[in-house]
């Protein structure tokens, strides 16, 4: 029961019929007006939604409202009430969503007859339509003396030599038109009992055969559907395996590409505080060179060198230098050491404007 539930959509589709699950449809039909009324009459509002969902879903199907019935293209067929149906919505002049099975049925039937029945419409009206349809149905059936004298034939020249699976396997092809010479066969065992017998036991054997021959394929059927049902779960279970596979090796890849990146924005970061170093150095190099440019225009002599230094100092220009060289020192070497090396909220946002192409 289980496999046929997971492949009843599947199955049934082979029947042309389909099942349609439209949540869009379903939320539309929860406010529409149907719902509201269809809770009035509805035993829980689950039904009522189902209806209103059922009757919204028709409405888009016919994409406008339709007065002649043959023009219909498709119905809500239940077994709704008259009085639910009515005051789901007053629309005399077009066709309503909903139709009992009944009348659709009755409607069906009256467009086709088939009926070899002389009525006038008075005695169809006394009869009921009901009751016309049946009488059409059980027409061609044998009368109900013509069946019970066959019955009584049965029990008394044949009760011995028919066991109860013959009779009843003789009575479905009466039902199913396949026997039909039931008042020739009553005649035969008013005359010749043996060729009755005979003749009921063939019958029987045929249907036995037919059920037979029915139940195998059946059995066929079942085993085949049970070995569809075996592939299609070791199909699901391969497909699963593989996913969970590719799922890993996604995952891998995942893993791999952030390591990746991370050691890329590493590398970056690194020469980005790198360059920090470089700028001090060379802020370094420069004073250096101008302390050995003036040492050699004094003889390498540290004293004269800082005297000539001491000299300058008192020019405004020599000054405003030496406190530009110490402001850029501090500025561009120092603190570009420090908020590249040190201050962690300089390098997380640094870390996070790194783009990787």
């Amino acid at each position: 029961m289980e496999r046929i539930s997971d492949n009843l959509e599947i199955e049934i589709s082979k029947f042309g019929i389909s099942i349609i699950n439209d949540e869009k449809i379903k939320k539309e039909a929860k406010y529409s007006k149907e719902y509201q009324k269809l809770k009035e009459y509805r035993h829980s509002s689950v039904s009522a939604l189902h209806d209103a969902t059922a009757v919204t879903y028709v409405k888009k199907v016919r994409k406008k409202k339709i007065k002649q019935f043959d023009k219909v293209n498709c119905w809500f067929v239940n077994n709704v009430t008259s009085r639910e149906s009515s005051n789901l919505e007053n629309q005399y002049e077009f066709q309503p969503e909903i139709i009992k099975a009944d009348d659709l049925l009755n409607i069906l039937w009256l467009s086709n007859p088939q009926t070899k029945l002389k009525m006038d419409s008075d005695d169809l009206a006394d009869i009921g339509l009901t009751s016309s349809i049946a009488i059409t149905l059980n027409k061609d059936l044998p009368k109900s003396k013509i069946l019970r004298e066959l019955d009584d034939n049965i029990h008394k020249y044949a009760s011995e030599s028919l066991s109860d699976s013959d009779i009843v396997r003789i009575s479905t092809r009466i039902t199913n038109k396949q026997l039909k010479d039931i008042k020739e066969l009553n005649q035969l065992a008013s005359t010749k009992k043996e060729e009755f017998v005979k003749r009921l036991e063939e019958e029987a054997n045929k249907q036995k055969k037919i059920e037979e021959h029915r139940s195998k394929r059946l059995e066929n059927v079942l085993k085949e559907f049970s070995k569809k049902s075996e592939e299609f779960q070791k199909s699901r279970k391969k497909i699963e395996v593989t996913d969970e596979l590719k799922q890993q090796k996604i995952e891998k890849l995942e893993s791999t590409n952030l390591e990746l990146q991370e050691r890329l924005i590493d590398s970056r970061m690194k020469n980005w505080q790198r360059k920090s170093l470089l700028i001090l150095f060379g802020i370094y190099v420069l004073i250096s060179i101008i302390f050995l440019v003036i040492m050699y225009f004094n003889s390498w002599n540290l004293e004269a060198a800082t005297k000539y230094i001491t000299d300058f100092k008192s020019n405004f220009i020599i000054s405003f230098i030496i406190w530009s060289l110490a402001a850029i020192l501090n500025v561009f070497g120092f603190k570009l050491v420090y908020d590249r090396y040190f201050n962690n909220s300089n390098i997380n946002n640094k870390r996070k404007t790194i783009k990787l192409k």
